[in-house]
């Protein structure tokens, strides 16, 4: 975690601290706890607003190399990543430089990203004076890349100006906006993501900059892409209606006009809170009788809502589907719907209830929902 100092030359949090972390295991569950130091947030030094383990990945640098012209050998093990031109030669070949990177992008495959950034740690550049470097969509590089031989160079994504160097005393992050690459390569579920930097002008010495590799000793100082993402709820499993919360032949039955409508909650982000919105249609006119939004609920738990009086009448069938909402993003469509009848003079009889009892204090991920009681 950190706070809200930072560094005016490189821009990094100065007054860091690190949370314990603890792990409680309960059945096939799980639970990570983090445990911030309290003396360190009530420290009249501590300057809010403090971020406490950031929904933001740095993502592995699966590979990364720089070509320059006239150099023959495999550059995937040196420290340094290159771009522009230093101002000499390799016989009559001028020794611009290009770098090629990739990172592993599973891990937001497929999610709703919101912004996600490049950054390279600058040691060295000609001139303090800016100069434009580029970020290109490319073909991956590997350790026969040379400068006879590049990846394919696609799209260009973003520039950047910041410039570093020490001899400016500005050593730090250079960075660039990379969301629209990163929102394809999470569009295509791809596995890595791989790109190319260049300067914008490969004649102007002033272009000339030197980055950290990934092989460099201080691992802070690596090739970084931030992703912020999220991923969309699921619509909603599991629909009931109860209680009792039994069916038969996939049709629940009540004995109220203000039954209580239920289904499990799913999000791969545990930690989300969801509000499930459920619409109830009229089976045989269908027509929608009203859509009722519930409580907020955990992820990965029980929706529920207890539908109103003078929504439903005795004696007819509805059907209610959901979809969901985790205060960021709606999940995609709506759920299978699932039928239901009003029938106030229905009694279950003994079984039903014994089995609509446990059914109630279950969640609606933990019981059969089509289920019919027999003799057994």
């Amino acid at each position: 975690m950190w706070d809200s100092q930072i560094d005016a030359r490189s821009l990094e949090h100065t007054n860091r601290k690190k949370v314990a972390m603890t792990v409680t295991q309960n059945g096939n569950t799980a639970e990570l706890s983090l445990r911030p130091d309290t003396q360190w947030l009530a420290d009249e030094h501590t300057q809010y607003p403090v971020t406490i383990d950031p929904s933001t990945d740095a993502l592995d640098v699966l590979f990364d190399t720089f070509v320059q012209g006239g150099d023959t050998t495999d550059q995937s093990v040196n420290t340094d990543l290159k771009v522009g031109w230093p101002g000499d030669h390799e016989g009559s070949t001028k020794r611009v430089a290009r770098s090629f990177l990739t990172f592993r992008t599973s891990n937001f495959a497929d999610a709703l990203v919101s912004k996600a950034s490049l950054k390279m740690w600058n040691y060295h550049s000609w001139s303090c004076e800016k100069r434009d470097w580029e970020v290109w969509a490319s073909g991956a590089a590997d350790k026969n890349t040379r400068w006879t031989k590049q990846p394919t160079r696609t799209d260009k994504i973003a520039t950047s100006s910041e410039t570093k160097s020490a001899a400016c005393k500005t050593e730090g992050w250079a960075t660039a906006d990379v969301t629209s690459l990163a929102k394809t390569w999470s569009s295509a579920k791809a596995e890595t993501g791989s790109i190319a930097l260049k300067a914008a002008n490969e004649d102007d010495v002033y272009a000339w900059k030197r980055f950290y590799s990934a092989d460099v000793a201080d691992q802070t100082k690596i090739p970084t892409l931030e992703v912020t993402y999220n991923y969309r709820p699921y619509n909603g499993t599991n629909l009931q209606a109860g209680a009792p919360f039994i069916s038969t032949g996939g049709i629940f039955k009540v004995n109220s006009t203000t039954p209580t409508l239920r289904f499990s909650t799913e999000d791969t982000n545990g930690d989300d809170t969801i509000v499930g919105t459920y619409e109830i249609t009229d089976t045989a006119t269908g027509k929608v009788v009203t859509t009722l939004n519930a409580s907020p609920a955990a992820a990965n738990s029980t929706s529920q809502i207890k539908v109103p009086a003078g929504k439903l009448t005795n004696g007819k069938t509805y059907s209610f589907r959901t979809t969901t909402f985790d205060g960021e993003h709606y999940a995609n469509g709506w759920s299978a719907p699932v039928r239901f009848t009003v029938d106030t003079a229905w009694k279950p009889t003994a079984a039903e209830s014994t089995l609509g009892l446990a059914n109630t204090y279950s969640d609606a991920a933990d019981i059969t929902a089509a289920t019919s009681s027999d003799s057994t």
